[in-house]
């Protein structure tokens, strides 16, 4: 049992914070204990236990799945901002989904065209290329997702550094932190290939967006391109965004 100390931390903060101790023993996605069991571990009252876990949902630590229950999220180095990223990852989580990834393949490459574009970088710049399947417990193919991000900030990359969502992987794995990114969204028609992939026909709708971030010099290093066969479920993205508020 868990006290509170005349004028010292709330007792919802003190079992937030006991939380993310266990929390930390756990892997992305895992089922945490009921509001139920909770109020027993801590010997506590129901609204404590929920202002404990609004604490972690704000941070990007656990999130909710209607029907199934609260599982453990990335957790957010700024949850003022971060959390906030139109990313497919925190989307799907707002969404009341549960998100998957698969399929996850790293490889070497040197830009040209549109990616020297973007990432404003000269032919032949060396980047990696980390792809991956997108969907939900329920959906587990639902978008494919390209990223781009320059050798030289992240030289050695693995395939295995990627748990789930990459800016999360950038921000907090590698600690490069974002100023801005610029956001574009809108309706395509994809390659055949993938179409077949993902079991649609080739003039199926495909939502595609994209992020190109900057680093705090202001110099863009990380571009990632989503494609969404699944529009069921509501997606907002801003056109600009400042990592680092005042």
């Amino acid at each position: 049992m868990i006290a509170k100390t005349p004028g010292g931390q709330a007792l919802y903060s003190q079992i937030a914070e006991h939380m993310r101790t266990d929390l930390m023993t756990l892997k992305y996605g895992e089922k945490i204990p009921s509001e139920n069991e909770l109020m027993e571990r801590y010997s506590v009252s129901r609204g404590t236990v929920r202002q404990a876990l609004h604490i972690l949902e704000l941070a990007g630590e656990i999130y909710r799945v209607q029907g199934a229950g609260t599982f453990k999220g990335e957790g957010y180095p700024d949850a003022s901002a971060l959390s906030r990223i139109p990313t497919l990852t925190n989307t799907l989580a707002r969404n009341l989904r549960r998100p998957t990834i698969s399929d996850v393949k790293l490889e070497s490459l040197k830009a040209s065209g549109k990616l020297c574009e973007l990432l404003e970088c000269e032919e032949g710049t060396e980047l990696w290329k980390l792809s991956r399947v997108r969907g939900t417990d329920q959906k587990p193919n639902t978008a494919y997702c390209e990223g781009y991000i320059l050798k030289e900030s992240i030289p050695d990359l693995k395939v295995t550094d990627l748990e789930m969502s990459i800016i999360h992987m950038i921000c907090v794995k590698f600690g490069i932190a974002f100023s801005h990114s610029r956001n574009t969204v809108k309706i395509i028609y994809m390659d055949h290939d993938i179409c077949r992939k993902f079991g649609v026909a080739d003039d199926h709708p495909v939502m595609s967006s994209t992020i190109v971030a900057y680093d705090m010099e202001g110099k863009a290093f990380f571009a990632d391109f989503t494609y969404n066969f699944d529009l069921d479920y509501e997606y907002t993205f801003n056109c600009e965004y400042t990592w680092n508020e005042v």
